[in-house]
């Protein structure tokens, strides 16, 4: 039996480990250029330390919610979580809820998870339907968001009958997205073309 020496080895001793453009570099076939493609030296690592507190900070939170959660695109599904029409996926993010529902078969849509006259959720987690229904007062919503039927429809004439207030939503590659800023850009401007490319 060997015995192990206990002392760590001396920076000499170390294996010299390759990085993924030394494997690429050696690679027999082609590979293709945006898998070489480097992004612009950030600096050290050090630089880049997010103090503990952050993480802790009601402010750095609300910041966060009201320049980040609600402005930019989040991955919200993949398309074969919601494969039939009618199947749907509610996403929930810092206190607001999404439904995202195949409504045609080659279609999705994405609406605020609120029902138009009291605000209360018309679904909660994944599952399938033909609709949406609020069990407040009865009112239901069309795959695609609209307002279907308003029981004593008399009795509300100064509600909103719009349907379903519609959230951004994109498919990409497999991956749906959502964007709760009715001013967002589109997907691929976010993502970028170097992203798109590597993607």
């Amino acid at each position: 039996m060997t015995k192990l020496d206990p002392r760590p080895p001396r920076a000499e001793q170390r294996p010299s480990f390759k990085t993924w453009l030394d494997y690429a570099h050696q690679d027999r076939g082609q590979v293709s250029p945006h898998l070489l493609e480097r992004g612009d030296d950030l600096g050290p690592v050090e630089g880049f330390r997010i103090p503990a507190a952050n993480y802790l900070s009601r402010e750095v939170h609300e910041r966060e919610v009201e320049h980040l959660w609600t402005k930019v695109w989040q991955w919200a599904c993949r398309s074969n979580d919601i494969p039939k029409v009618g199947d749907y996926v509610e996403y929930e993010i810092v206190g607001r809820s999404v439904i995202v529902v195949r409504d045609t078969p080659t279609s999705i849509k994405a609406f605020r998870n609120a029902c138009r006259h009291r605000g209360r959720s018309l679904v909660s987690g994944c599952g399938h339907t033909k609709s949406f229904y609020c069990p407040f007062h009865g009112w239901t919503y069309g795959l695609d968001g609209s307002l279907r039927r308003q029981p004593a429809a008399w009795e509300f004439p100064q509600f909103d009958r719009t349907g379903l207030k519609p959230v951004h939503v994109e498919e990409f590659n497999g991956n749906v997205f959502i964007n709760l800023d009715d001013n967002a850009a589109p997907l691929a401007t976010h993502l970028g073309e170097t992203l798109i490319r590597h993607l």
